[in-house]
């Protein structure tokens, strides 16, 4: 059977098409490999070829920009980042990524949007929420910042990153026995975690009880607390900043953990 010539030109295309969407298939698979294995150079030059060879896959712009994000080329990341979310707005991972870059150049309100945009596509993911209610609290939110700390909590109740930055987030605001509440219901989902026992005592120096405070930091150095900076740069320590312990042997304790 003979094609008709005029059917032709349409064949070829197809052909190309098909051969071009194979080689786009092969290079991402290709890319995502190396990627994984730490062979950055070698994914950037095979998701490139990917992205040329399927212009249209978000997918693989999402890849390239994983690649890109890692070898620290975070103008090109942006780019490939936002070329997937237009091919497609589930692209989650490169929302979030796009996230991270507009807070590392000081763009809060783009990160925020994007973060709101994520939580309504998936609204039953409570990392996204913690980390807009994170966002939310760093601008002084913190009405906002707590209800998005409820929100996770309400589909993962033993969250321990919402229990701990909700419980901080009250104490800012001054609610000492709710942030109280919350750094003891993370004592019970987690008993071995030291940000429980390290929240307790930042709520006792909020109530300038600098032994009760020092009682708990010894409990947190003890579950492996250690960041000594961290420790004695935090704000809501300054009431009890000059308690011995805090001054000198917990902190030392902290550093010889790290």
């Amino acid at each position: 059977m003979t094609l008709p010539m005029a059917v032709l030109p349409v064949v070829v295309v197809l052909l190309l098409l098909a051969s071009c969407s194979a080689k786009g298939v092969r290079e991402r698979a290709l890319g995502a490999v190396r990627l994984r294995g730490g062979d950055v150079s070698g994914a950037l030059a095979a998701l490139r070829a990917a992205a040329e060879a399927g212009p249209r896959d978000p997918d693989t712009w999402t890849l390239l920009g994983d690649a890109q994000f890692e070898a620290q080329r975070y103008e090109e990341a942006d780019r490939s980042y936002r070329t997937a979310l237009d091919l497609d707005r589930r692209q989650t991972r490169a929302r979030r990524h796009l996230v991270q870059l507009a807070l590392r150049r000081g763009r809060r309100p783009e990160a925020e949007r994007l973060l709101r945009e994520q939580a309504a596509q998936t609204p039953r993911d409570p990392d996204v929420q913690v980390a807009l209610g994170n966002l939310l609290a760093a601008r002084g939110d913190l009405g906002e910042a707590q209800a998005a700390f409820a929100a996770a909590l309400a589909r993962a109740p033993r969250h321990q990153a919402a229990l701990y930055d909700s419980g901080r987030t009250l104490l800012r605001g001054g609610e000492v026995e709710r942030s109280e509440a919350m750094f003891r219901r993370l004592a019970r989902v987690a008993p071995r975690a030291p940000y429980a026992a390290y929240g307790l005592a930042l709520v006792a120096a909020h109530r300038q009880q600098p032994e009760a405070a020092c009682a708990a930091l010894a409990e947190a150095v003890h579950l492996g607390l250690g960041d000594r900076r961290a420790v004695e740069r935090d704000p809501e320590l300054a009431a009890v900043r000059r308690a011995p312990c805090l001054g000198g042997a917990l902190p030392a304790a902290a550093e010889g953990r790290r």
